[in-house]
């Protein structure tokens, strides 16, 4: 397995006879004393984090901890790593120990405590909850590791699972980023049990993460030299989801944040043989001269176990994922509910949270004119929008939708500013991953290397023309990477349970009182930012969050 990071060879082995301390001469402790030398495998490749787990070398005052078999087990620490031998690939440790050395060797010492007893009881590990940027930039991975102690080259491996994070659009007055790992404890002690502590084996990595609220690393150090970022965070094993990144300033202001998933459309799995490079950009999209929002990861859905049963709430894992035509979309039964399990993604214009349902939220109805088609009474204002959802491992009152205001300044609108009058690259359609969409740019976007550059930009055009921008699932993870968003067409319901357009519309409710959605037809290369639709149809919903 590649998982080999540091490989201790036995050499110079000047064992002596020594008198330990404080001892009654009669009952002497002989101790053994040996060097140890540490150094890399030169066959691997420090760098590439995703096959050998990261770059190391030793700094000054390192000690490594190796268990004896004496009086049912021991611990002894090494002497510290003097100056000179620090920022090496290889260095020599002294260790001092009575007995037989057996079991494990790990690093740091602070892992255990010298002079206690066996294993019997498993290992603590304790994660930091945050890290000098200096400490963990580039090849820099400050993983715990652990040796066979008992063979005659000491192969330390990881004991947990590291994530390679690269943050791009750093603000330049930024001076912490925290890594928001949404409920899952990522720092604190963790226990192994002794039976799992076997160095080379799957089992060796740290016990499973369980909801906790320590579960924000912080990383200090920035000074405003560098935009980009690349960061190896020691994860303990568990399931990830999505984490939120976000830059603060000296005043402890957050300045931006991004919602990144860890893997598209799946979770992240931390283990020693599990590892990730994930790219993050923290970007922001302007929907006025004043506001700036960051986008959800995905379109809203509404997930019903069964016919009848209400929902649980989550974004797509994909955001090029819609139900379109799909059964939960044309299998509504009454405001609220389907009369078949499925996932459901095509919702009716949200009111009162106070009507219906205490999300104030309505996914539609087959009766266009009934007397719950619509979420609210009319003129009744607009309370919650859609903010009030728990989403996820998201809290409530973090999400909105923009705005479209149109009946008498459509230029009002946040919708109609994010796609036509920012400037500057707004938006684009294309494929992804076969389905057809609409890419909004981030503000103050840069191509990323690898994917081509995208055609027809703040042009629209209709779908069947030739030079459409086509991206694989592939590319559009690098595009993602740099901040895009994909609006994709999931088409809009109309009366008898009817999708229209799954292929052709992006149709996106807005919050304005009046019906308003932004369509992208684009069937005759046609797009509208503002446009009239009866409440009880059914649009897709994608969610902001403010930035100021």
């Amino acid at each position: 397995m590649a998982g080999t990071v540091l490989v201790c060879t036995l050499v110079a082995c000047n064992k002596e006879q020594e008198v330990k301390e404080g001892t009654n001469p009669e009952n002497e402790v002989e101790l053994v004393t040996e060097v140890i030398r540490a150094s890399w495998d030169e066959g691997e490749t420090k760098g590439n984090i995703a096959e050998v787990g990261g770059a190391f070398t030793w700094s000054e005052g390192d000690k490594i901890a190796v268990h004896t078999n004496n009086d049912g087990g021991t611990w002894y620490y090494s002497q510290a790593l003097v100056a000179g031998d620090e920022g090496k690939a290889s260095a020599n440790f002294t260790t001092s120990y009575a007995g037989t050395r057996d079991a494990v060797a790990v690093f740091p010492n602070s892992l255990v405590t010298a002079g206690a007893a066996d294993l019997s009881s498993g290992l603590t590990v304790t994660l930091p909850s945050s890290y000098a940027l200096a400490d963990v930039q580039g090849d820099k991975a400050p993983t715990p590791m652990v040796a066979d102690n008992t063979a005659e080259t000491l192969a330390f491996k990881h004991l947990c699972g590291l994530l390679r994070l690269t943050i791009n659009g750093i603000p330049a007055e930024a001076t912490k980023l925290t890594v928001d790992f949404l409920g899952r404890k990522v720092y604190g002690d963790f226990t192994i049990a002794a039976g799992d502590l076997e160095p080379g084996e799957d089992g060796c990595i740290i016990s499973t993460t369980s909801p906790s609220a320590n579960d924000v690393i912080t990383i200090s150090g920035l000074d405003g030299s560098v935009s980009s970022v690349t960061v190896n965070i020691p994860l303990p094993a568990g399931t990830y989801d999505d984490v939120v990144i976000t830059p603060y300033n000296s005043s402890n202001v957050a300045l931006k944040l991004m919602a990144v998933r860890h893997i598209k459309g799946g979770s992240y799995t931390a283990s020693r043989a599990h590892r990730r490079k994930l790219t993050a950009t923290l970007v922001s999209f302007s929907v006025s001269d004043t506001k700036k929002v960051v986008f959800a990861p995905g379109n809203l859905q509404a997930v019903f176990a069964s016919a009848g049963s209400s929902c649980t709430w989550k974004f797509a894992d994909n955001q090029f994922d819609t139900v379109g035509a799909g059964e939960a979309n044309t299998s509504i039964s009454g405001p609220g509910s389907v009369s078949t399990a499925g996932t459901f993604d095509l919702f009716g214009w949200v009111g009162d949270a106070g009507t219906y349902n205490s999300y104030g939220i309505n996914i539609g109805d087959v009766d266009e004119y009934g007397d719950y088609h619509d979420g609210r009474f009319w003129p009744e204002p607009l309370k919650n929008d859609w903010g009030v959802l728990p989403i996820g491992s998201y809290a409530s009152d973090t999400w909105r939708t923009l705005s479209a205001d149109g009946d008498n300044n459509p230029s009002n609108g946040e919708w109609n500013y994010l796609i036509l009058s920012r400037g500057g690259d707004m938006f684009a359609q294309a494929s992804v991953n076969g389905k057809n969409g609409v890419i909004i740019f981030p503000d103050n976007y840069v191509h990323p290397t690898g994917p081509s550059s995208p055609n027809n930009v703040n042009t629209p055009v209709a779908w069947d023309k030739d030079d459409l921008s086509e991206y694989t699932a592939n590319e559009w993870q690098v595009l993602e990477g740099a901040g895009c968003i994909f609006l994709p067409c999931g088409g809009y319901r109309h009366g008898n349970n009817e999708v229209i357009a799954p292929i052709t519309y992006a149709s996106y409710w807005s919050t304005t009182v009046g019906n308003r959605v932004v369509i992208f037809y684009a069937s005759g290369g046609q797009l509208d930012a503002c446009h009239w639709q009866s409440r009880q149809n059914g649009s897709c919903v994608r969610l902001v969050r403010d930035l100021n």
